[in-house]
């Protein structure tokens, strides 16, 4: 049987034929419409680059987040992102800062970029958003993904004076120290100076930076009071803030204004595992008198028992609350052995009553002799002369004065750093005298 013909293909009309014709065409443009976009946003990256080398802020923005629409998880892209809105002094600070802090975090831990991204989000909350608590996190962050970050020992340090714990400072300074190139260290011990014996004018430039300060205004503790309100205002939750605010207002003698700051913290649970929170609330009830509370959040202590904080707090209680002479002593004894026990000639003199009330007439007699001669070194043309030293980093017979200075404290660190900077002038200055550069 013979199979029929198939039937010839039907034509399209000429009207269906030019609309699938025009569709496909259109898909086609379409396609190479998208694809022009996705090149042309992926090249937003180098064009963000070649922005930031012309310090054109806004086009590297807008170039890195046209990129970061298609390349969300690009580390050097939020770094470039996050930097080119933190740079940029045209735009609202407080509100860049965030979207830096925002395009930095988004980084993970696991980038070669992280600590970077740590230490430039800690910057930004500290410096522009005054947020110490959250900086000090994101700097620890960044530590701990590289132990070597400079920036972010020193800038930690420099908190740490801002916020009432430069007896704290100590281990921050000595890795900043370690970690600073030989040329700058003379400087950086001229800044530790400072942080020990001065701490008001420690914070001198870092005031002015961040407007508590005027240009002509000397550092004073006025200041810090600005600094500090400014401070617990961003960060009413935060236990450390709380305290150093109250701190200062116990070392200006307003104990009412210490505990009013410290007692309307909204969570005390949360405050009590705060040691430096811990401590000026049972100063500050102290020095009210309230004795049986400041015995109950003694009790409470959870932070670590060492250490000078400590155990300064833990004698004056022992003393004034517990009437524990013995373990007053004890606690005393601790305090004068860690920075800065040697110079706190107003501990001392508390020891000094605590051993003349146990009858240690001997050593009370001694220990008092130990406050008047620290007390006389507090005296302002002492210090004229250390400072005036200071000035002029450049000759060692003056630096000669500060390991004298430093050696009154038994302070043996840093009486051997700086004999070591007095070596390398003297170095310098027998090579140039040896070979006197030419006419």
């Amino acid at each position: 049987m013979v199979a029929p013909p198939e039937p010839a293909p039907t034509a399209l009309p000429p009207a269906a034929h030019r609309r699938t014709l025009f569709l496909r065409g259109l898909l086609a443009l379409g396609v190479v419409i998208a694809l022009s976009v996705v090149a042309w946003m992926s090249l937003g990256l180098r064009t963000a680059r070649e922005a930031m080398s012309r310090d054109d802020l806004k086009s590297a923005r807008s170039a890195v987040e046209r990129y970061l629409r298609l390349f969300p998880g690009n580390p050097e892209a939020r770094l470039l992102a996050g930097n080119a809105y933190f740079q940029d002094d045209s735009l609202p600070p407080v509100e860049t800062a965030e979207k830096a802090i925002s395009h930095f975090s988004r980084i993970p831990d696991s980038s070669h970029l992280a600590a970077e991204a740590r230490l430039l989000a800690g910057r930004a909350a500290f410096l522009v958003r005054q947020e110490p608590a959250r900086a000090e996190a994101l700097l620890r962050q960044s530590i701990e993904l590289n132990p070597d970050q400079f920036d972010a020992y020193y800038l930690l340090w420099q908190m740490y004076n801002m916020t009432e714990r430069y007896f704290d400072c100590e281990p921050l300074f000595r890795e900043v120290y370690r970690l600073c190139p030989p040329e700058e260290r003379a400087f950086r011990l001229r800044e530790w100076y400072s942080s020990q014996f001065t701490p008001l004018s420690a914070c001198s430039q870092l005031d002015l930076l961040m407007s508590f300060r005027e240009e002509a205004e000397v550092p004073s503790e006025e200041v810090a009071l600005r600094r500090l309100t400014a401070f617990y205002e961003y960060e009413p939750q935060q236990p450390a803030i709380a305290a150093a605010l109250a701190q200062w207002h116990i070392r200006n003698q307003s104990r009412e204004s210490a505990l009013e700051v410290l007692e309307k913290f909204p969570d005390h649970d949360l405050a009590r595992k705060n040691r430096y929170f811990q401590a000026a609330h049972v100063e500050a009830l102290i020095e009210a008198g309230q004795l049986e509370r400041a015995n109950a959040e003694f009790a409470l202590w959870s932070g670590p028992k060492s250490g000078y904080q400590y155990s300064r707090i833990a004698g004056i209680h022992a003393q004034e609350v517990q009437g524990d002479l013995a373990a007053a002593e004890e606690f005393f004894h601790q305090a004068a052995a860690t920075w800065p026990g040697p110079s706190d000639w107003m501990l001392m003199n508390r020891h000094s009553r605590c051993l003349a009330l146990r009858g240690k007439k001997d050593d009370s007699l001694r220990v008092q002799a130990e406050a008047r001669r620290v007390e006389g070194l507090t005296d302002l043309k002492i210090h004229q002369k250390i400072r005036q030293a200071l000035g002029e980093l450049e000759n060692p017979d003056g630096l000669e004065e500060v390991v004298r200075f430093y050696e009154s404290f038994g302070r043996t660190w840093e009486v051997e750093a700086w004999k070591s900077v007095i070596k390398g002038l003297r170095k310098t200055q027998t090579s140039r005298d040896a070979f006197p550069p030419s006419d």
